[in-house]
């Protein structure tokens, strides 16, 4: 349930800000998004290494679906989600 949430305030807040991207194609969305989960994967790399001193065995361990990591389920939604609020918002 708290991931159903999660993805709910992601595309809430996207769709405040989809507009401002200035994108004007599928392609340029979903390059957004893209870009978005760069950065994200990025950040929870940094974060885990070298803040927090995980084993890459703990940090690899939220993208494994089949064992309860949900993380690959939240980057699929953050990497459409710049598409899903403009087709919503009717701006593609």
């Amino acid at each position: 349930m708290y991931l159903i949430y999660l993805e709910t305030a992601v595309l809430f807040i996207v769709a405040l800000f989809v507009r401002w991207l200035h994108a004007v194609n599928i392609s340029q969305l979903l390059g957004v998004g893209i870009l978005w989960l760069g950065l994200t994967v990025t950040f929870e790399i940094v974060l885990g290494r070298l803040v927090f001193q995980y084993s890459w065995e703990r940090i690899l361990s939220d993208y494994d679906v089949l064992h309860g990591g949900l993380l690959p389920i939240g980057l699929l939604v953050l990497v459409l989600a710049p598409l899903i609020t403009a087709k919503i918002r009717k701006t593609v």
